[in-house]
């Protein structure tokens, strides 16, 4: 049995490869979360985009029903950007996709 190295173990590591297969292939949908994401903290700041997670208000109240919606929006964002994900790599792991028969 061979013995790896530190960084060849690293290389190995299947997050790793999603990520580095994600940023090479769909690096249109990474400049999406990346819009999103900086719009979120610093690009999006005088138009007060970062306070409507932070204190999210439907008809000017702040209360259980605004912070469940909002929190229901960016799960299904994030959901749907692994369904995107799953079927786009799914070939290149095969193990991902497989079927017992």
């Amino acid at each position: 049995m061979q013995k790896l190295s530190k960084l060849q173990k690293i290389s190995k590591f299947l997050p790793l490869h999603i990520f580095y297969k994600l940023v090479t292939k769909h690096i249109l949908v990474c400049l999406l979360w990346g819009i999103l994401m900086s719009m979120m903290s610093f690009l999006g700041e005088s138009l007060g985009i970062p306070l409507l997670f932070v204190e999210p208000s439907l008809s000017g109240e702040t209360s259980f029903w605004t912070f469940f919606i909002v929190g229901i929006s960016f799960s299904l964002f994030v959901l749907a950007f692994q369904v995107y994900c799953y079927v786009n790599m799914s070939h290149d792991f095969s193990f991902l996709a497989t079927l017992k028969r």
